[in-house]
């Protein structure tokens, strides 16, 4: 190798080296690999995420429902939510025309009070 050749090669080694690895990956193209694609529309619409219920107040002073945030009465708002009712067993929350009615503990079931009695 004649020593122009050699410096060329080497400083192209050098260039190689020197240069960030991202930058050669941006420019080496592979024709075979599939196109990027976005995610795939969903079937179903997004469920949207309703307050929390934890407990429902009655007092002679009024009512009061608690969720995450705190105590909240008829009229007030709670995440975005206007509380419009509340109910012996739940509440009813309203947004933008639309009501959404929550149970006070949906999974549990309801059981009688009171000592069992035996049957004779």
């Amino acid at each position: 190798m004649s020593g122009v050749t050699g410096r060329l090669v080497g400083a192209s080694l050098l260039i190689l080296l020197l240069a960030p690895a991202g930058t050669l990956a941006v420019s080496l193209y592979d024709p075979m690999r599939p196109p990027p694609q976005s995610a795939p529309p969903s079937a179903t619409p997004a469920v949207e995420a309703l307050p929390q219920l934890r407990a429902l107040l009655h007092s002679p002073r009024g009512r009061l429902a608690l969720f995450d945030g705190g105590p909240v009465a008829v009229g007030a708002s709670v995440a975005g939510y206007q509380l419009e009712r509340i109910d012996q067993n739940g509440v009813w929350l309203r947004r933008e025309g639309r009501r959404w009615w929550l149970r006070l503990h949906p999974e549990t079931a309801t059981r009688p009070t009171g000592r069992p009695t035996k049957e004779k």
